[in-house]
This record gives structure tokens, sequence and C-alpha cells, in this order.
């Protein structure tokens, strides 16, 4: 029996954006308890490199001479030296070596930006060397390779790029003229450059250059019996093909002619498929060969001797599959290459026409083709009758086949197939191979298993040890839906694969386990074999274990994963084994895991035999009990498909043991980290389905097709809203003129600006905008797939433009101060020829006499792209808000979810983001608007979360439903009573529907009749019937009696309340109906709700759920777009059953996060007025400097940062820090609800939350911050002043993520004070922005004006300081070394005491008198509550 030891400390884990640029580890936090230095940090590999490596290397010295942008914009920049080149390439990029480049000096060398400044300003393709396109070469590589733009460069000598790739396809052949063989590394490097070429077709440059290798001239390349086939079978592809030979014939009469199928462009193809069956031969080479050319490799033994795999040649072959895979997984490369690689030709899909094949059409195909084998066979092999004669399904057998062939002779095969099949050229030098033509035969003619069969058959997670060549790609183009679905699947597989296997290792070794014969673990009962499910029941005692972890396994429910391990833990020698000759052995080895298996709970007992957690509605609310005991009975179910598996390979494998009696621990994941199970069978689900997307958004999904098109004003006329009312979107008639300035904008009124009061209805012109150029058509060209759509800003990573929105807060949005997004064509349209806007001014009906009825107006004024946005996501098409954090996104969005509510109040919208807090923070946005809560529902465990009263999950909801059912039947049996009617009808729903109909809507009626013959100012005082009942009005009287029309209105906006309470209340009859709590809750999601939120994971693990409800919906709300994997934005497209084959999908709208630092990702991202208006932006934070600092902070009591639990890390000193900056802000005035602490660890922030308790919490003066949260829950939030600590001194960790650089760097609108290791931060590569654009001082002094605790009032605040200037020793982008007494842009100050903090004084910065008082000193151990008070102290003093 398997028992647990102590908990070991726990390996770091790899994080997914890898450390490539990091600093050296502090010495004092990677001592060994010894005294000697442990082994370096994660990210300090030998392909690491820091700041510091990057100045003092010699490359960096010649780039400083040559290339450097200061040297070739010096009025004397050095010429361009070609042995330079070559000297590079021969001593850095391994010109002159079998080995491939050091990655470290090809890194160094494009972080010079050699390409961009060097080798391709002086490219020349009349003398360019083999060296100099190499370099180019290898150059591009690691641009693909660490994820950045490539082209950019080239497009500044476009013309040049196809003379560039004339001497790229001949570089091969002119290097074997000059007699000298490409290297291995070098092959493999220009195969790698073909694969990034062939992934760049969004580019139009790279595009025209790199389809012509695999046009229509390439089947010049195939034999001509072959060629006759597919021109047969495709008549319109033959008049092609002989428009071509007479093109070509007609140009063999000009003098210096070359064959098509000699040229460049035709040989490149077939000469990469000779290359790579020359390589594959060198594979498998002799042992003493590798040793010779001094290879790891691989070793496997023959019978000649041992044998091995050779790496180089090995990974050149694979990127040759590489490359085939992609060219047959993009549709304009597919078409010509599938008949030169058989093995790639199974994808459903028709490879002249793109369209999707059914399962019946590949059948059928296969089918005929079978058929027309067996008609040849009987008429031509008399002795294969027998084969000729059989049914298709036994022909179709590999082995059957097989058998047949293997009676006939060499010779009768090679007729066969190449005379009479034409599968094989006759100049193909293979058809000597009797094996190879027996093999192009069965894989002819032998029926596979189809991509969905095979899926269904396949287990959802990779436990089993399966493995694979490469990871699946995410291109921008896609053959189907389906072909994107099972990239996705086995991407998705993969990746929760990893993370399993990771977390099992973990928990192995936190178990310790090691043998003991005291007990034994019971055989688990299994289900029937194959049958439709595989049940087992599991007990476990929880009798031993602690608290908190007995409740963690009480919580399981149903769906929850979990895992079954057979551990056999290796005794002391066989550990030793092991580790013999430096081997480190895998977590399997290394705690003898043996089987790993999945399970699904089904449901939960305890010792009673009582249900646990049953969320089916077989346990009544009322009935539902603490669990009995400590045993459970979890029932599970197996992964089938894995079982089939394992029972075939115990039936095949004589002795084989039975992996389900050895089970000996079980292992459960957290929650939010074990949903890939529903995520993979949503996406299966999918895969088995008719997949409908809607028409106007389907090319563009698979990346063909015009971007535009899917814009509505590219839409047909009829499918658009041409009158659209704005409700409360524009504030004045003058705002309304500012966001249309490219429309002629008219009031049907007439009159002047200031008589036209909102709301407004627009009318827009019926021209079809968007289909011209004449009609200030914005859609960007179909050379880009995956472009910006509708009202897309930035589209590809470049600046808005065109038809772009961004959003913007400040006076637009919210966010005081933050930038707004400028597009390139302001307002709506964009032609010189000014079109007409109809406007309508209308005066908004009496909502009713209470305040309840009053709708919440919006106050954010909206600029012109803003209003674009809104336009277009209010029409059908997609629409794609982009812009930078703070920027007023969700504003727009909740505009745009306003205006559609009450255009279109009969269409459902279905809101998605990737997180929690986005959702939240959208969803209580909208809940502020005028739409009645009755009709929001929030799905998923984060509504706890809302900041709200009112309960808006399913139950929630339900639950105010029949409150207010109550409420509102106590207000009809109030009105029943005035009238005098009998009071029970209000006993139902039903009876008030009734109530209404005969006794409130004819008296309406009547009262209005009688209204209309007077006429006069009293009439609607005397003869309104509902006085009684509007008595409790806060406004008495109703009616003032002088004006009829006033009274009149008054009186239909009490009519209007009444007509809203009895629809309420039609509304909750089907509650009152429907008597169990599981079909209200279903009727209340898929009917009531009009707007229903949740987060991506969620729709993908309920999905099956929601088609079994029949959920329907007409929009989708996209948050976080660009934080959500692709995948999960596919399948809430499809959380509903298709209708007639039509997707009842109209709109899309999507709002992605920016990728990279907000300035130079938006480059015209500009300031909104409010910042040049609002005099708090131009004025100086009392008692701080600068409104953004950087502050060091050194070991505190000898130490950094702490991990005390696994990935929980927390510093103590820095927490200390920011704590004690809170309190001195709290001393000079700052409210306390205008400061956030924001931390990159979960860990750092709950000892934040600890130090802010002890420390200030409780004390009068400080109190506690508006929120301590960590950058990740704090999106889509903002505050005045932010603190941030960053925790981390050993490795930067994940906030190299430039996502998550730039939601922490945006979140504060007057201060951002960053608190964290200087020598780290500033030596990351990727953070390097944020330092090289504001670079500012430490400093902890305080401003002359402000010595009171609270600024006097008339007191304005001294002025901003200005930037301080350069010091000496400062580069840019780099940070400038600082004398003792000062920390320049947070660096260390030298002679600082170790666990003390930095406080020296800064230079004089500027201010009311140009001075600034001492800071106070440090105290050893002297911080939070103590060190405010004695800075209190010092100020009274």
């Amino acid at each position: 029996m398997v028992q647990g030891e102590g908990i070991p400390n726990k390996r770091a884990r790899p994080t997914s954006v890898q450390d490539v640029l990091v600093s050296q580890p502090d010495v004092q936090d990677t001592q060994a308890p010894g005294g000697k230095p442990a082994a370096a940090a994660k990210g300090s590999s030998a392909h690491t490199l820091t700041v510091k490596e990057i100045h003092q290397d010699k490359l960096t010295q010649t780039a400083q001479k040559q290339w450097s942008t200061k040297a070739i914009s010096s009025k004397a920049p050095p010429a361009f030296q070609p042995e330079l080149v070559a000297s590079i390439y021969r001593d850095e990029l391994a010109g002159a070596r079998d080995e491939p480049p050091s990655l470290k000096r090809v890194m160094l060398l494009e972080v010079s930006q050699y390409l961009e400044n060097y080798l391709w300003p002086n490219f020349d393709p009349a003398t360019a060397t083999f060296e100099h396109l190499m370099s180019i070469i290898l150059m591009v590589n690691e641009k693909f390779r660490e994820g950045v733009p490539a082209w950019t460069c080239f497009h500044t000598r476009e013309g040049l790029f196809a003379d560039f790739f004339k001497c790229f396809l001949t570089l091969k052949a002119r290097r074997e003229e000059q007699g000298v063989a490409m290297r291995m590394h070098e092959r493999t490097s220009y195969l790698v450059f073909t694969i990034n070429v062939f992934q760049s077709l969004e580019d139009e440059m790279v595009r025209a250059q790199v389809l012509r290798l695999v046009s229509l001239p390439l089947w010049q390349a195939l034999s001509p019996g072959r060629l006759q086939l597919e021109l047969h079978g495709l008549p319109q592809l033959g008049k092609h093909w002989k428009h071509l030979l007479k093109k070509e014939q007609k140009a063999s009469k000009q003098p210096g002619y070359v064959p098509g199928p000699q040229r460049p462009e035709g040989r490149f193809v077939p000469a990469l498929l000779d290359e790579f069956l020359e390589v594959l031969d060198q594979v498998v080479v002799p042992a003493e060969v590798s040793a010779v050319n001094g290879e790891s490799s691989e070793a496997m033994q023959a019978e000649g001797g041992p044998l091995v795999l050779s790496p180089r040649p090995l990974l050149h072959c694979e990127r040759l599959l590489e490359l085939l895979v992609d060219l047959l997984s993009q549709l304009p490369t597919r078409r010509q290459l599938v008949d030169l690689f058989q093995f790639y030709m199974t994808f459903p899909i028709n490879d002249h026409t793109g369209e999707a094949l059914t399962d019946e059409d590949v059948t059928q195909a296969h089918y005929e083709k079978v058929c027309q084998l067996q008609r040849l066979l009987f008429k031509h092999w008399p002795k294969l009758h027998d084969l000729a004669l059989a049914n298709c399904g036994t022909v179709e057998k590999r082995e059957v086949l097989r058998r047949h062939l293997a009676s006939m002779s060499h010779e009768d095969l090679m007729k066969l197939l190449v005379k009479q099949l034409r599968l094989v050229s006759e100049a193909d030098p293979w058809i000597a191979s009797k094996p190879f033509l027996q093999e192009v035969m069965l894989s002819t003619y032998e029926r596979r298993r189809s991509q969905r069969e095979g899926t269904m058959c396949r287990c959802l997670c990779m436990l089993a040890g399966e493995g694979c060549l490469a990871l699946p790609k995410l291109n921008l183009q896609f053959l189907t839906p389906h072909d994107y679905l099972l990239r996705n699947f086995n991407l998705f597989r993969l990746e929760a694969t990893y993370a399993i296997r990771e977390d099992l290792a973990d928990a192995l070794g936190r178990v310790g386990a090691y043998w003991d014969d005291s007990g034994d673990v019971p055989v688990p009962a299994v289900g029937e074999f194959k049958p439709a499910a595989v049940t087992a029941d599991i007990v476990i005692d929880t009798r031993s274990l602690r608290g908190n972890i007995r409740a963690e396994w009480d919580e399981l429910k149903l769906h929850d994963v979990l895992f079954l391990l057979t551990i056999r833990p290796p005794c002391g020698a066989e550990v030793a084994e092991m580790f013999e000759g430096g081997r480190k052995p895998n977590a399997a080895e290394k705690y003898g895991l043996v089987y790993v298996r999945g399970c699904e709970i089904i449901e939960v007992k305890d010792e009673g035999g009582r249900l646990m957690n049953d969320f089916t509605g077989r346990v009544k609310p009322h009935e539902q009990k603490p669990p009995e005991g400590f045993l459970r009975t979890l029932t599970v179910a197996l992964d089938t498909a894995q079982y089939q598996l394992d029972m075939n390979h115990m039936a095949r494998v004589k002795g084989a043991e039975d992996m389900y009696g050895t089970f000996n621990l079980l292992v459960v994941r957290k929650a939010k980290e074990n949903n890939f199970k529903p995520v993979l069978e949503s996406i299966r689900d999918l895969m088995n389905e008719d997949v409908i997307i809607p028409p106007w958004l389907r090319d563009i999904f698979l990346g063909y097709g015009d971007p535009g098109a899917a814009q509505w004003r590219s839409l047909p006329i009829e499918q658009r809203l041409r009158t659209v009312d704005f409700k409360d979107t524009f504030l004045n008639a003058q705002h309304l003129r500012e966001v249309f300035p490219d429309y002629e904008v008219r009031f049907a009124s007439g009159g002047k600006d200031e008589e036209q009061l909102p709301p407004y209805r627009l009318t827009f012109p019926m021209e079809a905008e968007g289909q011209g150029e004449e009609d200030g058509a914005t859609s960007d060209a179909p050379s880009k797939p995956h472009q910006s759509d509708g009202a897309a800003a930035a589209p590809s990573g470049r600046d808005a433009q065109g038809g772009g929105v961004g959003a913007d807060r400040g006076a637009g949005g919210g966010s005081d101060g933050a930038g707004a997004l400028v597009a390139g064509s302001s307002g709506v349209g964009g032609s010189s020829r000014k079109k007409e806007l109809l406007v309508e001014s209308y005066v908004p009906p009496d909502p009713g006499p209470y305040p309840e009825d009053k709708p919440r107006t919006n106050s954010v004024r909206f600029t012109a792209v803003q209003t674009e946005a809104i336009m277009s996501g209010v029409q059908p098409g997609l629409t794609m808000v982009v812009g930078p954090p703070g920027t007023g996104k969700t504003d727009t969005a909740v505009q745009i979810m306003h205006v559609l509510y009450h255009n279109c109040p009969g269409q459902r919208t279905l809101l998605i983001t990737h997180s929690n807090q986005a959702l939240n923070d959208l969803f209580q946005k909208i809940m502020e608007r005028n739409v009645p809560a009755r009709y929001l529902l929030r799905l998923g465990m984060g509504e706890q979360e809302l900041e709200t009263e009112q309960d808006f999950s399913r139950v929630g909801r339900v639950n105010a439903m029949l409150a207010r059912r109550l409420e509102l039947l106590a207000q009809v049996e109030k009105m029943a009573r005035q009238f005098g009617v009998v009071e029970d009808v209000a006993y139902t729903c039903e009876t008030a529907g009734y109530f209404w109909l005969l006794h409130v809507l004819s008296r309406w009626e009547k009262f209005l009749l009688h209204a209309e013959r007077l006429r006069t100012p009293n009439a609607v005082q005397e003869l309104f019937p509902f006085h009684e009942f509007f008595a409790d009005a806060p406004s008495q009287p109703l009616f003032k009696g002088k004006n009829y029309e006033e009274d009149m209105s008054r009186a239909r906006g009490c009519f209007r309340h009444l007509r809203t309470m009895f629809q309420e209340l039609e509304e909750c009859r089907a509650f009152e109906l429907l008597k169990g709590q599981a079909d209200r809750v279903n009727y209340l999601m898929t009917r009531q709700a009009k707007i229903v939120a949740m987060t991506c994971t969620h729709a993908a693990l309920r999905r099956r759920e929601f088609i079994d409800l029949a959920f329907k919906y007409d929009n989708l709300l996209m948050e976080e777009s660009g934080q959500i994997l692709e995948i999960e934005t596919f399948i809430p497209m499809l959380l509903q059953r298709r209708e007639d084959d039509v997707s009842r999908l109209q709109r899309g709208r999507a709002r992605p996060h920016t990728h990279t630092h907000t300035h130079r990702r938006y480059r015209s991202l500009g300031d909104l007025p409010a910042v040049d208006l609002n005099p708090r932006f131009k004025a100086a934070n009392p008692g701080l400097a600068f409104d953004y600092q950087f502050i060091n902070v050194p070991n505190f009591l000898g130490r950094g940062e702490i991990e005390p639990t696994p990935y929980f890390y927390q510093n103590l000193g820095e927490a200390e820090m920011v704590v004690s900056i809170f309190c001195f802000m709290r001393l000079m005035g700052y409210p306390a609800e205008k400061i956030t602490i924001l931390s990159t660890y979960n860990g750092q922030k709950h000892l934040i939350r600890d130090v802010v308790e002890r420390r200030c919490a409780q004390h009068p003066l400080f109190g506690r911050p508006a929120k301590v949260s960590t950058v990740d829950k704090y999106q889509g939030q903002q505050n005045d002043y932010v603190l941030l600590s960053l925790v981390r001194t050993r490795v930067v960790g994940h906030f190299r993520d430039v996502r998550r650089l730039v939601v922490a760097m945006s979140r504060a609108r007057l201060g951002l004070y960053i608190v964290g290791r200087q020598s780290l931060f500033a030596n990351c590569f990727e953070l390097q922005p944020v330092f090289r654009i504001r670079p500012r001082y430490m400093s902890t002094s305080l401003c002359p004006d402000s010595h009171g605790l609270v600024l006097p009032a008339g007191v304005v605040p001294p002025p901003q300081y200005p930037v301080p200037a350069q010091q000496p020793g400062e580069e840019e982008g780099g940070v400038p070394e600082q004398p003792a007494t000062a920390a320049a842009g947070g660096a260390d100050a030298e002679g600082e005491e170790e666990g003390g903090t930095a406080t020296g004084a800064s230079a004089p910065q500027g201010g009311a008198g140009g001075q600034q008082d001492a800071p106070t000193p440090a105290v050893k151990g002297d911080t939070g509550a103590a060190a405010a008070e004695r800075g209190l102290k010092k100020l009274q003093g």
C-alpha cells in the first residue's frame, strides 16, 4: 500500500512566456544552505541575454559603429562592407562550421537591428553574396521565432522583394555551381524560411511571390498520364491548361526561353522533394559515423551493427514534413500540391472549388474509385476475377488487397499502376521496387477511417503515452470549419495533457510514496466490455485528512474529473541506478508511476448512502443535510475510448496486467484548471455536426474573401436598420453634429440647435454605403484575412485607419485623462460629398409618477469614433472595437447594448468575456442603464462577486420573479379594493390578467373617450379613474388642472406604469405555472432573459446543456476577445441549434485588449479634451515629485521574494513599502477611496492586506485603500492613484506578458507608483519601453506648499515637475547610473544597508521655490504606521 511522508518543496513550473532576457539572480537569493551559490534560477540559461551583456558584446560595438541608428543618421554614415557581412556570417552565424549558430549570437544580431539597418538597406540583387542572403534568411527566421513582425523592413524597399525572392529560389543552384554544398544547418534554415513565407500569405508583397511556386505551371512536373486524369476530372481546369500551353508555345520562340519545369519557380517544390529523399537516407547512420561527426544520437540495434538516428538530417526531414502539412492546410497552396503528396489527400474537401465534402460525399467517391478498379480488373486481369467480383467492403480491406497483390509479378504491377491506373510516372526511379508499388496501390484503395470517426475513438487526454511530431498550427486560413475545429481539438488536447502531467508530477512529489505491505487496494467494479458507458465505484476514507482538505473532497460534485494512478515506488538501489551517469529521470520513473487514467464523477454519496452536492433536483433543498461519517462513495464514468484501447491491449498481449485492478492513488485537480474535458467534448460534438456559420461571416472566419464584407455597410440594404433611435447617446445637438462631420445634419422639425433636445432618432441615406469608394467605403484589401471589420480599429497590428473605431473614456467614457483612439477618417462615412442625415428630436413619453419609473440617462460625451462603433454595433454584421485599456471600450459596448435593446426589444443577446472580473464590470454597467433587471441573467460562479444586493444567478432571478409576483399581486389587490371588485382577482397572474382587461383597460379607454370630447384644462383631473391608486405618488397633486396637454401626458405616464405592472405579471405567469425549480430556471434562461452573460469557459462547459434546452440568441458581444483562445471565441457562436440550415446570429461584436505597449501599439492615440481642460490633470500630486515613479526595494531583512507554498509568491519588503507610501499619501490628504494597491501575484495581495490591517486599517488618519487586488482582477477598473508591487526578485515571471504589462500601466489616472527590484526589471528587454519612455527618479520629499494634512481651500497644488535631464552614464533605453545619494529610475542605490529602504535625497526639481524637504530617515525595522506617525510629527513640528 502506498503511504505518504512529508511535502517537499515544489519545482517551479515553466511559464507560458519564457524568460528569454533576464538579469542575473541576486546572490543573496540563490545561496544554498551550505553557503555555496545555488543553481541559476530559471530563465538564466545559455540562451538568455541581459542588457549588460548586450552592451558589452563585440557585436554590439560593431553595430554601434556600422549600423546603429546614430551611425547611419550621421552626416558621414559608414560605407557598406560586404566583407563584414561575410565575416559575421562565417564567425557568428556558423557559416564556416557544421554546427548550427548559437541562438544567443543570432538573438544579439537581431536585437541590434542588423536586418533593418544593414542587410536589407544594402541589398543589391546583382551583387548579393551567398553570405548576405543567408544572413537575411537567418534574421527573418529569428523574428518569426520571437513572434515579432518580420516583413516590416522589407516594405521600405518593396520593389526589390521580387528580386530578393528570385535570388532565394536560385540560392542552392548558385551555391552548387560554385562547387560548394550547403551545410545541413544551412539547408534547414533555408527550409524554415520557406515555411515562414508560406505562413505569411496575409502580406500582399509576400503572397504575390510565394503563390507562383504553387500555381498551375507546377503541374508540368506531373507525369503525362496523371496529368491527363486530373484534367479529365475538371474540364474548366483543362481550359486553363490549354491556355497555359499556348502561352508557353508562343514564348518558346523567343530567345533565351527556359522551359517551365526548369524555371526556379517550377523546379522549387520538386527539388525540395528530391532533397527530402536524399536527406532521408542520412537519417539512420552507423554509430561510428555519428561519433565522427560529434552528434548526440538515439541508438538502435541492427544486424550489421549499432545504428543511430542522426539529429540534423532528422530535423531537416521534420521541417519538410511541416512544410508539406502547411501547404496542404491552406486552400491557395493545396489546390496544386495534392497530387504530389497522396498521403495528405484524405481531408474532406474539393481540391479545386474549396467546398467542404460531407462523409457521404467522401464515401461515395471512395466506392466509385473501388468499382472502377474492379471493372478494370474484370476486363484485363482474369487471374484477379475473385477480387473483381468481391463486394466493395472486401476490396477496401488492406489485408485482402495485400494478399492479391502479392500474387502478381513485378512486371504486372508496373503495367497495372503505370500504364493502366497511372498512379506512378514511368520516369519515377521507385518503380523498380515492388514493395513501393504495392504500398501505392494499398494507400490508394484502402478505406481510411474518417477524421470524425478517429476523433470519436480518441481519448480526450493523452495519458497513455501518445506522441506527436509537432504542435498543430492555427493559421490565418483554414480549409473548412471542421479543419479549424480539428486543429483546435488537437492543440487543446496537448495543452491539457501537459498541464495534467505537470500537476500529477507535483502531486507525486508531495505524496512521498513508499511501500508498506500492511494492506491492499480493492479492485473497482468496472462495467461491461465496451458498453455505452463504463462506470466504477470508488470508496475513499477522509478520516485521516485535515479539516480543510477533507472539505475539498466533500465538495466534489457531478462532472468533476479525477485521476486514477498506479504507483510502484522504486527502491533505493533503483533510484541510484536512475541517476547514474548524470541521467535525469522523468517524474514517472522517479516516483514509480505506472498507469494513469481519467474519470468523471456521476454522483457522490456519504456513509449513509445519501447524495451529496446534488444539483439535478433529486434532493430537495429542505432535505439537504451535512454528510454523515467519513466514507465517501464516488460513482465515476471512465473514458470509454481509453477503456476499449486497454481491453484490446490485454487481449492482444499474453499475460498483460489488468491495470484497472492496480489503482492505488486518487488525484483531483483544482476546479478552475480541470475543465478541459467538457471543452474537448464541445469541440468533438461540433466536429460531428454540420457547423452553420452566418454567410456574411463564413469566408472571413476561414481567412478568405474581403474582411469588409461582414461590415454592415457591405450587407444588403434590406438587412440594415435605416432608422435608429440612439436614445441618450448624444447630449445635445452640438454633440450630434460633432460626431457626424461628414454628414449634412438636418433636423426634421427645423429650428435652431438649441431647440433640438435629445433623444434623437436618426435616418441614414438609402445609398449602398461601403460598396464603392465613392460611397466612403472603409474596408481594407482582401489580402488581410483576419483584419478588423466593421468598426474595427488598428487592424493587423497597425495604426487605426479607415473604418477603425477606438473607444475613449475621459470626457467620453468614465476615465478622465485616458487617451482617445483617433480614426483615420473622422465620423461616419468618408466621401468628400456630404450626404444628408435626417434627425428627429422627440419628447420621450412620461414613464410614470414614481422615481423608479425614471430611466437613468447617459452622461458620457461619446466621440465620433465611439459613435461609429455604436452605430455599427446596432446594425447587423461584424463590429470590432480595438483600443488600449482605459479608452472606453466597455462604455461603448454598454451603450451598444442599451441602444440595441430599445431598437430591437425582441432580440436576445449573449455576453461573453474571458474573465469573471471583466464580465462583472460590463454587467454592472448594463445594470445601471435603462434595461429592466428581469431581463438580465448572469451565469457562472463569478455572479457572487457582483457588487450589488440583487441576485442575478438563475435561481436568484427565479426567486426575484416570484417575489416580484407577490408584490405586483398585492398592488392588484389594492386596486381591486378601490374599484370595489372581489379581491380574489389578485389570486393568480391569470386572474390579474382578466382584471386588467375587464376593469383597468376598459376604464382607461372610457377615460380617453370622454377627455378627448371635453379637452378642458381640468378634464383630466376630473375624469382620471386611478386617483386613489396613485395617491402615494411623491408629486402631488398629479394634475394641476391648468393645461390639458400637460395633464394628459401625466395621465399617460400613470397608465404606462400600470401597463408595465401588468406586463410584468404576464411574464411572471410562466413561473407561477411551472412548479419545479429546474423548469423555472430553464424557462428563465431560454425565454425570459434578454441579455445573458457568461464567461467563455462556462459557454464551453455547458454547451451540450444549452443545445438540449433549445437556447437561442440573436446577438453576440465578446469582451476581451484578444485574451480568449480562438476556439473559445468560436464555441459561443454555436450555443444554439440551427434553424433550416441557417444561423440565427445577426450581429457580432468583439473588443480585444492591446497586445503591446499602448503608445507603440496605438500610434494615433491622442488625449481627450478633458486632459487639457480639467485642472487636476495639469497639477502635480501633492507631496510626490512625479506622477510616475519606479521605487527600488532591496532585500528586506535579508530576503527578497519568498514562496511559502507553491506559486504563492510574497515580498515583505515591497508590502511594507507600498503600505508606507499609502500612509504617507493619506497624511498628505489623498482620499483613501482614490488609492488602489495592486500586485502581480495572489500571495502578495494577501500579504499586503495583512500589513494594511496590522499597520493602518484601524487608525483614523489612514484607514484602508479603495481596493487591494491583483492586476488580472483589476482589468476594466481604474482609480486616481495606483500603487503597484511587482513582487519578484529572481525572475521576471509572468509580468513579461505585454498584455499584463499594459493593463498594469493603465489603471491609474493621476499617479502610478511602482515598487520592485530595479536590477531585475530594468534588464528585461520587453520592459525597456517603460523605462525608456518614462524615466523617473525616486523621491519621497514633500512639496513646500503641502505642509498640512489636507490642502487648504483654494490652494492650488504646485505645478507638474519637469522630467529630469539625462544624467551622465545614461544611455537611450537604459537606466542611468546614480551616486549613492539617489536611486535613479528605481535603480539600486549604492551603500544601502541590507534590509533598509532607499531614501537618498534627490536634486531640486522645480516646484514653488525650487526646494524640497529632506525625506524622513529610515529606521531599520520601523515601517508602516510607525513611520507614517513620525512623518506626521515632522509635518506638525
